[in-house]
This record gives structure tokens, sequence and C-alpha cells, in this order.
């Protein structure tokens, strides 16, 4: 059996990856896509911008990898063993990681961004899509395990979680805490349970 062989060059560091990350949601989340620049993003990040443009391509790739970085961190896949559990985690997470974190503060600048950059919006929806398979996995499990009645609709019933969530971060300000979060999951199963 042969080691296997390493790229030539010095590893990649992962602080370094994480200090970019980190000030790529921050920057985007005062300023936008537009403010989003590789210098402001390597200045506070504290790396040179030779270093970021080895990683990223472009802003667009450096901002989503950013979120995607973000929501991975805070927000894990859950699998408790029941629907209930997991939904609870789901949205939980969502609420700390709207209201707690620097993804809440750059989410209103993301929408609006997508809205005008063809980009942003493409690869916004790819990243919505991937992270909505997480909860539509966690239903799907509660319907294989019996939890919920065979005809339950997946696609609503994550909506039903997500979207009253995101609205009330983005449009009517409403309270968002865990309290609320166990609430809307309780009201998105009651038509579910079999």
């Amino acid at each position: 059996m042969t080691a296997p062989v390493r790229a030539p060059g010095r590893p990649r560091s992962e602080e370094a990856d994480r200090a970019i990350l980190d000030a790529a949601i921050e920057v985007f989340a005062e300023a936008g896509l537009d403010g989003v620049t590789i210098e402001g993003v390597a200045a506070r990040a504290g790396v040179g911008k030779a270093t970021i443009y080895r990683r990223y391509p472009s802003k667009v790739d450096l901002v989503i990898a950013a979120a995607t970085a973000l929501c991975e961190a805070e927000s894990p896949n859950p699998d408790s063993g029941s629907v209930e559990g997991d939904l609870r985690v789901i949205a939980r997470n969502l609420v700390r990681l709207l209201t707690k974190t620097s993804a809440g503060r750059a989410m209103p600048q993301l929408v609006a961004d997508a809205a005008l950059n063809d980009e942003l919006r493409d690869a916004h929806r790819s990243f919505v899509a991937r992270r909505r398979g997480r909860t539509a996995q966690a239903v799907t499990r509660g319907i294989e395990r019996g939890e919920l009645r065979s005809d339950t609709d997946v696609e609503l019933l994550v909506d039903l979680i997500g979207g009253p969530i995101f609205y009330r971060h983005l449009v009517s300000g409403g309270r968002l805490d865990n309290s609320w979060a166990d609430r809307l999951v309780d009201a998105a199963l009651a038509p579910w349970w079999s």
C-alpha cells in the first residue's frame, strides 16, 4: 500500500480557512455583495489576498462557502430517533442561527442581493435546497418509522417548519425563541401524526 500523495506547496491552514469565512460573512452582513472585497476580507481575516483567491474563484463562492460553514457549525444534522425531536432541533438551531450569529445579520442582505444577482440567486437556491434536504430527511425517517402518516406531504411540512421562522426574522419581527419554535413544530406536525 502506498502513502497518499500530498499536493505541492504548504498544506492549507484550517485556522486561515476559518478566519476567511468568518470575515467574509461579517463583511457581507455589513456591506452586501457589492461591498465584499477580497482586500477587505483579507485584512479582516489577517491573511494575504492570494490565500483567498486560491480558495474561492469569486465573491459569490466565498459568501456561499461562508454561509455553508456557519450553518454546518451551528446546525448539525440531527437524528434523535424521533421526527418530533429532530424537527425541534432543526427549528431551534435555525432560530439560534438567525438570532445569535452573523447569519441572522447577513440574511436580509442575502435575500436582497440574490434578487439582483443571478449568480448569487442560483448559488443561494442550491444552498437552500441542501439545507431543506436535511429537514426532508428527518420527515422521511418519521414516515418510515410510522410516526407520520404515509401520505405526509414532505415538502409542505418542510415549508411549515422553515417558512414561519424566516417570515418572523425577515418580515414581521415577531419573537423567535425555543418556546415558539417548539410550538411551531407541534402545530406543523399535528395534521400528519399516524
